[in-house]
């Protein structure tokens, strides 16, 4: 794949897969045209990548609908593909494709939007590495589990609070949702699984059950449900049940569809529709330069202190964060390459990076004058993830790129 050739691409331009290969860049007209825009306004900036990224990101957060995020998605496609093809080779080549992964992985951006913080001085990029590699993870065991369940299977795994916010996502009306809710709940009372594999195979609940929840539904009803709520069938509560299980199906797993794909009307595609509103004024985006770049040397001089403590750790932990971050070791591979218990692999793990932490939190009590809350605490942490995994995975290339 060969990289971007510069700024203005790499905050407009999409990878285009042919035959789960990669193919060629797609430059987005209306991206382009942003980015000249604003980098005429900050011309000393056209090669900061670091600074662009923080300034469309500060941009999202004032307008969620705007451009902004769309240049922060094309900003991470080389980040995004490298994790997807890592994910590939280790997990997905059995079910899903390279493109598959990687659109995976984009469709849960918004998670890094709203989780990433510029104030604790971690790098976008390097955070959306470590943010995109757990967030794909975790997809694709959900994923795994949820392919091997039924229907049935599906709805005792699933949380209230889960299945709430799918039937929400799905457009339902609150009234709706509560019947549904309430069906549920009467399902997970009376449908109790006996076989050895667990919940995942259920088979589809036999009449006497559907009709035995139904009771329960409507015995329940006028004390959870408005006055006026229909009563519900053993066909109705079946048919409410098999939407939960679609709707729950449906949020865990949104359809990924393509910035080129095209829209519904037929008129165009969707990138052609994306609109210019989130345009930072001139003089705000001069005003964001010396704030990023009081960031940028903070960050900088966390790396200092992170590398001087980093050095500082005995040879046994520094050979233990190498076979993690840099090899990618699970904690169990590390305690058969070790010859050691799991359990020991965790603790000696947990120990080496609360050193790391305390010394970062001291660097931010004496330089920033930053108490040690708990959410600064667990913030450094996420930091700490960012640059160790910068560190050992690109060793010989600046952490800032």
């Amino acid at each position: 794949m060969r990289p971007r050739k510069n700024l203005i691409e790499r905050f407009s331009a999409f990878i285009q897969f042919e035959s789960d290969q990669f193919q060629s860049w797609l430059v987005d007209g209306r991206l382009r045209r942003s980015m000249e825009k604003q980098a005429a306004i900050a011309p000393l900036k056209q090669t900061d990548d670091d600074f662009w990224s923080l300034h469309w990101h500060r941009t999202w957060q004032k307008s969620p609908r705007g451009l902004a995020k769309d240049h922060l998605v094309a900003h991470v496609q080389e980040t995004t593909y490298w994790v997807a093809l890592k994910a590939y080779n280790r997990f997905g080549k059995a079910q899903q494709g390279l493109a598959d992964l990687f659109q995976i992985a984009i469709a849960r951006f918004d998670r890094i939007l709203q989780s990433f913080n510029a104030d604790q001085g971690t790098n976008f990029k390097g955070y959306a590495t470590v943010m995109l590699a757990n967030l794909l993870r975790e997809s694709l065991r959900q994923q795994r589990v949820i392919d091997i369940c039924t229907d049935w299977g599906l709805l005792r795994k699933i949380s209230q609070k889960r299945l709430t916010t799918a039937l929400t996502q799905a457009g339902f009306a609150p009234a709706k949702v509560d019947h549904y809710l309430l069906a549920w709940r009467c399902f997970n009372t009376l449908y109790i699984p006996h076989q050895k594999d667990g919940n995942r195979r259920l088979p589809k609940p036999d009449a006497a059950t559907w009709q035995a929840i139904a009771d329960l539904y409507n015995r329940d009803r006028p004390l959870q449900l408005a006055a006026d709520a229909p009563p519900g069938s053993a066909t109705t509560i079946e048919s409410w049940l098999g939407t939960c299980a679609q709707a729950t199906r449906q949020a865990l797993h949104p359809p990924m569809l393509s910035m080129d794909a095209p829209t519904a009307t037929g008129s165009g595609s969707y990138s052609e529709t994306l609109t210019d509103d989130d345009q930072a004024e001139g003089m705000a985006l001069l005003v964001h330069q010396e704030e990023i770049q009081q960031r940028r040397t903070q960050r900088q001089d966390m790396q200092g202190v992170l590398q001087a403590a980093l050095e500082a750790l005995d040879d046994e932990s520094q050979h233990l964060l190498k076979l993690y971050y840099q090899e990618e070791l699970t904690q169990q591979a590390i305690a058969q390459r070790l010859e050691i218990k799991q359990y020991a692999v965790s603790r000696r793990l947990t120990r080496v990076r609360e050193k790391l932490v305390k010394s970062l939190v001291q660097w931010g009590q004496e330089a920033l004058h930053i108490a040690p809350t708990l959410d600064v605490i667990k913030n450094t942490s996420t930091a700490l993830d960012e640059w160790l995994v910068s560190y050992y995975q690109s060793p010989s290339d600046s952490i800032d790129s």
